[in-house]
């Protein structure tokens, strides 16, 4: 009765997750509007364009064709959103098209929300120009970044207000130079960490030759595991379909809640999930099976050295599979959902919660999963490369994202590695955290 029951629940989870996986192909990835994020920040360095201390750094993004390469990008976006025939217009009208940027202004519906705005730009383009009334606090409330100033910038140009102008030179300037800061951070610290991992990778090749770690054995069978994993994959696939709902028929409508409810309910989600998850563990593993010491979390020496080298090693390794999986995937194939949400989140709390959720509850359960469970079972069962690769595939399609599929397999790889020659969880946790963390911080960046 109990393998017909966990054939059902598998047959339920697989039919659910294929079906999951099957939407993510024609799904639009959040890159472009990451992409989009980054393009508006750059912009906004083009105030330092006519600087010679900065001018080198300026080029160095593009600065030539940046406008005509924002343009483009913006025209492959929804056209309907007012905003992006906003940034288009001013865009447009940054490149010397007046009449084109007027056309996409008149595009704003009157009922939107962003409709004065359009109103107010379109009057400024025109000619002769009409100056609205409240046109700057109009300007002021609804645009920021280099789209602000271009439409400010006109403004005090027709109204002959030197003063204003030449504050928002200045201004622009200083927000030109935090953002170029981002921006080199964003570039340099991935390529140092590639090159470092390089090195890293080289000398672990030629050290790992003259190893020989114990072969793996577990007390558990392979149903064991195979139980685990389907009750693993049921609560999340439950817990992320039935918490919205349930919030609903209390009144708590999950799309009007501030940034700080948004993660929390992340928070909570993923916790239901979790935590359903390692009662499965602790009752058909930890339970019976708790004296045969596995699971091990020990502080072993030197554990941070391989954690911290281990993410080194990833960093190209990822990359290089994420370049790769953006030419396989070149319209569709899904994407975290929660990069829109924290590249978009501005709540102190709000951020503090998704980072917690990403880099301390994350690691910790998937890694007592991925590596803790699966890859020692199946080491035990097949020899350890197919074991590593096999525990990597089970990680990476755990996050149900086509596009996720190469670069999370990499990274799980590398991770199955790592516990294979610590034999702790420790060093795997600690990888785990650091590269959920940085790219939670290369998403707040491009968030502004």
């Amino acid at each position: 009765m109990r393998r017909l029951l966990l054939i059902l629940m598998t047959v339920l989870v697989l039919f659910a997750a294929v079906s999951i996986l099957r939407q993510s192909v024609s799904a639009p990835q959040p890159r472009t509007q990451l992409e989009l994020k980054q393009v508006d920040l750059t912009l906004q360095v083009l105030a330092l364009r006519s600087d010679p201390d900065y001018r080198f750094a300026v080029e160095s993004l593009g600065a030539d064709e940046l406008v005509g390469d924002a343009t483009e990008l913006y025209r492959e976006v929804s056209p309907e959103d007012p905003l992006v025939l906003i940034k288009l217009g001013l865009l447009d009208a940054a490149g010397g098209k007046p009449q084109v940027a007027m056309r996409s202004w008149a595009k704003v519906a009157p009922g939107a929300a962003l409709y004065p705005t359009a109103q107010v730009l379109g009057g400024l383009w025109r000619s002769p120009p009409r100056l609205l009334p409240e046109a700057e606090t109009t300007l002021n409330r609804s645009l920021t970044g280099w789209y602000r100033t271009q439409a400010l910038g006109r403004l005090y140009e027709l109204e002959q207000r030197t003063d204003q102008r030449r504050r928002l030179e200045v201004d622009s300037r200083e927000q030109a130079l935090q953002v170029l800061g981002g921006l080199i951070w964003l570039g340099a610290v991935p390529l140092a960490g590639s090159l470092t991992g390089v090195v890293i990778l080289v000398g672990w090749l030629i050290w790992q030759r003259k190893q020989s770690p114990p072969n793996w054995q577990v007390p558990w069978s392979g149903e064991t595991l195979w139980a685990v994993v389907v009750i693993w994959f049921a609560a999340f696939l439950v817990s992320g379909t039935t918490l919205a709902p349930v919030l609903s028929s209390l009144g708590i409508e999950t799309a009007s809640l501030g940034a700080t409810a948004q993660s929390l309910v992340i928070l909570g989600t993923y916790a239901l999930g979790a935590g359903t998850g390692l009662l499965a563990l602790w009752w058909l593993v930890w339970r019976p099976y708790s004296g045969h010491g596995q699971f091990r979390y020990n502080l072993v020496p030197g554990w941070w050295k391989w954690g911290l080298g281990g993410y080194f090693v990833a960093t190209p390794l990822v990359l290089l599979a994420s370049l790769l999986s953006q030419q396989l995937w070149t319209e569709g194939g899904g994407g975290n959902p929660l990069l829109e949400i924290i590249s978009g989140s501005d709540a102190p709390v709000a951020r503090l919660v998704l980072l917690g959720t990403v880099s301390v509850v994350a690691p910790f359960f998937e890694e007592t999963l991925f590596r803790g469970l699966v890859f020692p079972t199946l080491a035990s069962r097949w020899n350890v490369p197919l074991a590593i690769i096999g525990s990597a595939l089970l990680f990476a399609l755990a996050h149900l994202n086509a596009s996720d599929l190469l670069p999370l397999s990499v990274l799980g790889m590398v991770l199955a590695t790592l516990y294979h020659y610590t034999r702790t969880l420790a060093p795997c946790i600690l990888l785990h955290a650091l590269w959920n963390g940085a790219s939670f911080v290369s998403l707040l960046v491009l968030g502004g």
